[in-house]
């Protein structure tokens, strides 16, 4: 069995619990802020629950209709967006300055990760004197990381969909709470409950666009040192809340201009693949990098941990033969997130072994 943890996949996962921590004060100034978006938005709120119950209470009936002319909705709608507008410029800024951190960090530590990779003896300073020395890129050279998407697209291009989206959820809300009976308390629960659904968007674009910048500066500064790194392996946490395709795809090594597809909010790193005593010449004096792979890591967790990372109908299919762990990932195509690996379904995984055995 390889180590689990050789010493440059321990200071990987430290890094990358550094990244996380930085990413997840960022996402508490954001709740911050949305929870004052939610305190300003709630009297209004309030009002219009109160309009509806003393409308009733005269023995009234409430059409959406007669909701749809109050001027205390129109309000509430037109300060709903108008928050989110305010919110989706802070957020903004928010993500980029965690970007630009990721970024910085990722300069720095992609060299550390190079060095823990290095042949047993050599160093930078044992490299530099037979002409092979560390690229380090400046961090203005990834300025296009910070602001943008996968794609290059802006990042607050995401982010502005947040405002329309849900202030057309809190109208749907209302008018079929109106047209249901609602009493008032569920009427702002429901409400509160749509009006959460743009914060956690916002922490969604946040945690997979900040991991994404840190990826990709990464692979970058891999990638001016071409000398030192001939590539990067897949690293995956090793833990129950880790996604099956990533575990299966742990440990897989790509070309160093190959890029990471991952899923949204994914947590992968990129371990580099260095230069060996063979490849400068020298007698192989140490083993090639290798860890227990995320697929020999679930193979050997209990059943009942198997059973809750899988599913019980994907569990029973993999224990009977089936499926395959190899068979789980499946690259798709996001129209907002680009490329991404993810579970396969089970009725695809079990359709292909059946079109196979045919």
């Amino acid at each position: 069995m390889p180590d689990p943890t050789p010493r440059i996949v321990a200071v990987a996962d430290q890094f990358r619990a550094e990244l996380l921590a930085e990413e997840r004060a960022a996402a508490s100034r954001m709740v911050r802020a949305y929870g004052g978006v939610w305190g300003r938005l709630s009297p209004r709120l309030d009002a219009i629950t109160q309009a509806i119950e003393a409308k009733r209470a005269a023995g009234e009936e409430v059409h959406p209709d007669w909701l749809r002319r109050q001027e205390r909705y129109t309000e509430l709608l037109r300060q709903t967006a108008a928050e989110l507008v305010r919110f989706a410029s802070f957020a903004d800024l928010t993500i980029q300055d965690s970007q630009q951190r990721a970024v910085n960090a990722a300069l720095a530590q992609a060299q550390e990760l190079v060095g823990q990779g290095l042949p047993p003896g050599l160093g930078f300073r044992d490299l530099a004197q037979i002409g092979i020395e560390w690229n380090r890129l400046p961090a203005e050279a990834m300025i296009d990381l910070v602001g943008t998407l996968g794609d290059g697209s802006p990042l607050r291009t995401l982010l502005d969909a947040i405002p329309g989206g849900v202030t057309a959820r809190v109208s749907d809300a209302l008018i079929n709470g109106v047209a249901q009976g609602w009493g008032p308390r569920k009427a702002a629960d429901v409400v509160r409950s749509e009006t959460g659904m743009g914060l956690s968007r916002a922490l969604r674009i946040a945690r997979t666009e900040v991991l994404r910048s840190y990826r990709t500066a990464t692979r970058r500064q891999y990638q001016a040192n071409p000398d030192l790194v001939r590539g990067w392996r897949r690293h995956a946490a090793k833990n129950a809340r880790t996604c099956l395709a990533c575990l299966v795809l742990d440990g897989k090594s790509y070309r160093i201009d190959e890029d990471m597809d991952d899923h949204v909010m994914g947590r992968c790193a990129l371990v580099p693949e260095t230069i060996s005593h063979a490849d400068l010449g020298l007698p192989v004096t140490s083993p090639p990098l290798d860890w227990e792979r995320g697929q020999q890591w679930f193979e050997r967790q209990p059943e009942v941990v198997q059973a809750e990372m899988m599913g019980p109908e994907l569990f029973d299919a993999w224990q009977s033969g089936r499926v395959t762990l190899d068979r789980i990932p499946k690259l798709i195509k996001d129209k907002d997130w680009g490329n991404a690996w993810v579970v396969n379904s089970l009725k695809d995984l079990l359709g292909k072994q059946d079109q196979e055995a045919a």
